[in-house]
């Protein structure tokens, strides 16, 4: 932004009247020129303070006014809207002196010269009153050279200020550009950082799920190589060639109690049997280790085909159940009666 200053050199005389109505004004200085018609918004206007003074040309003459003041004695008065037209009705009156304002009447009272009056504060006048001063109604004209170099330099200025404001708005403008790409710049590349942790984060992913994959696939092969090695043994354990069909045989097959009979049967009792489609093999005098044993509760049990039956049937892992005259209670493992 440009700021212009123009500097005008006010003759001594003229500037001291000036300065002086600035002391008399202040704030309402424009008081008796002042054209509203609301009496009271022109009391507040011209008195900003109660005893506030100013002064000011109306017509060819200079008043002085004065707020909350009258002057006594004083005639009848005449219709005033404002302090202004009071004055006026004084300035066309060569024997008026004064004149006081009443804003609630809105009438201005005149005093005539040679009277001996005295000036009274009272709120809600104003006491306007003439001067000495007479308005100079033919000021010295500047001549025509002055005038015209005047304008050359009022030229000058304003295409030095079009010149200026030009550069100073490319200057903004490139200013603006050079931001602008910067931003741009940095948005590419700070989304290229993360394209780049996008792509990597992708490829620890497919990482990460080969390597969970594998080890899955590992443990899977080393459990059913378990199982299988498991089966091979049990097998293995058989305590002879085949005595039946698979489903019954022998003497001893359709039940096995859990009493000492059954146990010191056990030897000439089947070998095989099955139960619900499941087939088992028996093994008199032997225990399964290692193995993981879950013991069942107290007669939990009344035999142990019901075991068998009731849940190693029902468990894929379970591969059978123990069982001596010893123990009150069966114990479920992967070995001993085990299935074929």
């Amino acid at each position: 932004m440009y700021f212009l200053s123009i500097y005008i050199l006010i003759p001594i005389g003229a500037a001291a009247a000036l300065a002086e109505q600035a002391v008399l004004g202040g704030g309402g200085s424009n008081c008796l020129s002042t054209a509203s018609y609301d009496r009271e918004a022109t009391m507040e206007f011209c008195c900003p303070t109660s005893s506030h003074k100013g002064k000011e040309p109306v017509g060819s003459t200079v008043f002085t006014y004065t707020c909350n003041q009258f002057a006594d004695p004083n005639e009848t008065a005449k219709q005033a809207s404002t302090p202004g037209e009071c004055a006026q009705i004084c300035s066309e009156d060569s024997s008026c002196d004064a004149g006081s304002w009443d804003v609630n009447s809105g009438r201005c009272f005149i005093t005539r010269k040679g009277s001996s009056y005295t000036t009274v504060d009272w709120p809600n006048y104003i006491l306007v009153k003439k001067t000495h001063e007479t308005v100079n109604k033919n000021p010295q004209m500047p001549k025509t050279e002055d005038t015209a170099q005047c304008n050359v330099e009022k030229g000058d200025m304003e295409k030095q200020m079009k010149k200026d404001c030009k550069k100073k708005i490319k200057d903004l403008d490139s200013t603006h550009q050079n931001a602008l790409k910067q931003a741009q710049d940095r948005c590419t590349d700070e989304k290229a950082v993360l394209e780049k942790e996008k792509t990597q984060c992708e490829a620890d992913k497919s990482q990460k799920i080969l390597e969970v994959g594998g080890k899955c696939q590992t443990t899977s092969t080393d459990l059913e190589k378990q199982l299988k090695d498991c089966r091979t043994k049990s097998q293995g354990l058989s305590g002879g060639p085949d005595s039946g069909s698979g489903i019954t045989g022998g003497s001893g097959c359709n039940y096995i109690s859990n009493n000492e009979s059954s146990f010191q049967s056990c030897a000439s009792g089947c070998k095989r049997f099955a139960l619900n489609g499941v087939k088992y093999e028996n093994h008199c005098g032997k225990y399964p280790t290692p193995v993981t044993h879950i013991k069942a509760e107290p007669n939990e049990y009344g035999s142990i085909q019901e075991c068998l039956e009731k849940r190693c049937n029902l468990e894929p892992l379970c591969l059978g159940v123990s069982w001596n005259p010893e123990e009150v209670r069966l114990i479920v493992s992967y070995f001993s009666a085990s299935r074929i």
